[in-house]
């Protein structure tokens, strides 16, 4: 009986702690603000969100955790984090459960080593593009699979110029690289990658509206940067 009354008054004290927390969003941000983001945006804009978050809220106690959008997910719906900056499948929303406000897209392409290129003409890949490289490597006796499922866009870049296959990162991520004059981008003349960029959290965020506003502004404003226009 105790468990079902926990569960039935559950999302009562969450409605509650909502309207308290409408009543700060014109305070100025302070505390702990427990923040997300998806392995690919923190290569981009990490450095640059916690800047204009410590410059324009200085009491604020900013925790950030980079992991798998999915992931990011489930740690706001269990509490463990505020918010998070997630990367989902065009097209796609958040869970349900969550509170979305979709920022813009991020474009990707395929990269592969820029000294001796496997592939030196466009590919026609249609949606099956996985099929597609396979079929295009098997005339050289090669296949294709999953070697390494890397956590940054750098090591991903590096493995990729040292020759160890081909890689799938942000368009604007490879622009802003060290490594860019050493991969190429591979050609492919029907098939686009984008990524959708939601801002996600689970209740009402308080005092920290003004901060989350302030993080979406400046992954919006990334997302824009000329970097992301076509350069191999």
């Amino acid at each position: 009986m105790g468990l079902r009354v926990y569960e039935h008054a559950l999302p009562i004290l969450r409605a509650v702690e909502d309207l308290v927390a409408m009543t700060k969003e014109k305070v100025d941000p302070a505390g702990i603000l427990r923040l997300g983001m998806a392995q690919g945006l923190g290569d981009l804009m990490l450095s640059e969100a916690v800047e204009q978050l410590q410059t324009a809220f200085p009491r604020l106690d900013l925790r950030l955790r980079t992991d798998w959008s999915t992931g990011l997910c489930q740690q706001i719906a269990e509490g463990g984090l505020d918010a998070a900056l997630v990367l989902l499948p065009a097209s796609s929303r958040p869970p349900a459960a969550l509170i979305g406000r979709f920022i813009g897209s991020l474009r990707t392409v395929i990269v592969q080593e820029g000294r001796h290129p496997r592939f030196r003409r466009p590919l026609r890949l249609g949606h099956g593009y996985r099929a597609a490289l396979e079929a295009a490597m098997g005339e050289r006796e090669g296949t294709l699979h999953v070697a390494i499922d890397t956590h940054g866009t750098e090591l991903q870049l590096r493995m990729v110029a040292a020759g160890l296959g081909l890689g799938l990162v942000p368009r604007a991520a490879l622009g802003a690289s060290a490594l860019r004059d050493e991969v190429a981008v591979v050609d492919v003349t029907d098939f686009s990658l984008s990524l959708d960029v939601w801002l996600v959290h689970r209740q009402q965020p308080g005092n920290l509206r003004k901060a989350l506003e302030t993080v979406a502004s400046t992954v919006a404003s990334r997302l824009e940067w000329p970097s992301q226009a076509d350069r191999p």
